[in-house]
């Protein structure tokens, strides 16, 4: 990885990308770029893809192969998206820009549609709610922590954000922020949930809660089987359209499900 980013913590995720040199903010927040990172994608339009959903606990009436197979499904028409979006008209071989996709790699879902994006050429992009030493004491076992640490050193660009787990309060608000930067930064969300309310600050719910009232499309694979899909898209009332993933792209360019 290249040399830090350091931004102020009202940055969105890419500003901080577009930065050339390093810049000094109020705080501890830091961005690590790969070194090719960020140049080819200049000038080229980029879909931002963001991810939510459960830890493995959450998990626990999945059918985890095909929960992945769904997830590359998703990951595959989005991709395809990225691209019509790109450029519908060039004929000419022009290489786009890949999609980001946005995840705090937690256990669970975050990992499972990081591990799929990557194989399908996805650039991954990691907010993480405490610096990366704090962070992995949320992984109890060193396969998880191995399997973390693979996939940081996989990432396109860190961001370190400077949580605190001095409280309860304080701890749920630090990952409630990761989750506020994934979704700032999001063309369209990806959610592996079960469709509960949330259990706390930052939780699955909340996040795509908020994802609908901003008019982001919420792409829900539900987390239990036969994890079903839907393309879900709302406005600031809270109230939710829901319809075929084969309206995804008028979804992401006009925020609405056809009829």
């Amino acid at each position: 990885m290249g040399g830090p980013v350091v931004a102020r913590s009202d940055h969105r995720v890419r500003d901080a990308l577009k930065e050339t040199k390093t810049s000094a903010g109020r705080n501890n927040n830091r961005w690590s770029a790969a070194a090719s990172g960020t140049e080819h994608r200049r000038g080229l339009p980029i879909v931002c893809v963001g991810v939510t959903g459960h830890r493995p606990n959450g998990l626990n009436s999945a059918d985890l192969p095909l929960l992945r197979r769904r997830v590359r499904e998703c990951l595959e028409l989005i991709r395809g998206t990225a691209f019509v979006r790109s450029d519908p008209s060039d004929t000419t071989g022009h290489q786009y820009a890949a999609p980001w996709l946005f995840s705090p790699l937690a256990e669970g879902a975050d990992r499972i549609v990081a591990e799929e994006a990557l194989d399908l050429g996805f650039d991954l992009v990691c907010p993480l709610p405490f610096p990366v030493a704090e962070y992995e004491r949320d992984f109890g076992t060193e396969a998880s922590l191995r399997q973390f640490r693979t996939l940081l050193q996989r990432a396109a660009a860190v961001y370190e954000l400077d949580g605190s787990r001095a409280t309860q309060v304080e701890a749920d608000r630090s990952y409630a922020a990761a989750g506020e930067m994934v979704l700032a930064d999001s063309d369209v969300l990806i959610a592996v949930w079960d469709g509960m309310a949330a259990k706390g600050s930052g939780g699955t719910e909340l996040v795509v809660q908020a994802a609908i009232s901003a008019g982001t499309p919420v792409i829900w694979i539900e987390a239990g089987t036969p994890h079903t899909t839907h393309l879900v898209v709302g406005d600031a009332t809270g109230a939710w359209t829901r319809g075929g993933l084969d309206h995804l792209s008028a979804a992401m360019n006009q925020g609405s499900v056809p009829d």
